[in-house]
């Protein structure tokens, strides 16, 4: 039998998980616009980068026989990719309507949840100098304020790339924030089962 080391999920993921339920809804999607010339090499390192930096990018969902919620299970980095589109033949009105259609087709797809990488990437080339990086998160791991953190990161790791430089600053792992709470939350149960318990002394 296969074991599978991972971590509890939090509250929030818990609620999540429970309100989900093979629903596409629950998503977090950014539209990023890149201009000028994009140097995809540097693109795709930046992107590694910012994937070594958060684990919770390189988290699945793993579930267990009997059980109704997941547990989060951390891979090791790896390389990224990309689903490319290339547009840049296009009229601007026929562009318009594909990307229409490439946001809608995201928006419904589903995420293989125990599977790792969970965030999707779309690149889509409007011209040479002119592109769109769609990046794409289940709500399990990502909120809006966490996106956009995470847009600002990408440009920062890109420039990074792109001189030469490393960024070093430490992050704070989800799975720490995670790992807190369920802490908190026991040690409330257990000091409200305890008080309980010293109410009705049968003694």
């Amino acid at each position: 039998m296969q074991t599978i080391n991972g971590f509890r999920l939090s509250p929030q993921q818990k609620y999540l998980w429970l309100l989900q339920q093979d629903s596409p809804a629950y998503r977090i999607q950014s539209a990023i616009s890149i201009e000028g010339i994009l140097q995809t090499d540097n693109l795709k390192k930046a992107l590694e980068k910012v994937s070594d930096r958060h684990e919770i990018i390189r988290t699945s969902f793993h579930g267990k026989a009997g059980l109704k919620i997941p547990i989060q299970v951390i891979s090791e980095p790896s390389s990224v990719s990309w689903n490319w589109v290339n547009l840049s033949e296009a009229t601007p009105q026929e562009q318009e309507a594909q990307l229409e259609e490439i946001f809608q087709q995201e928006k419904s797809a589903f995420f293989n949840f125990d599977r790792n990488p969970v965030w999707h990437l779309s690149l889509i080339t409007l011209s040479s100098e002119r592109h769109i990086l769609l990046v794409s998160l289940p709500a399990l791991c990502a909120d809006s304020r966490t996106l956009k953190n995470l847009v600002q990161e990408i440009s920062q790791c890109y420039v990074a790339c792109l001189h030469g430089e490393e960024i070093t600053d430490e992050v704070v792992q989800y799975i720490q924030f995670s790992e807190w709470q369920n802490e908190l939350l026991e040690d409330e149960e257990a000091a409200e089962g305890q008080e309980y318990w010293t109410g009705h002394n049968y003694s």
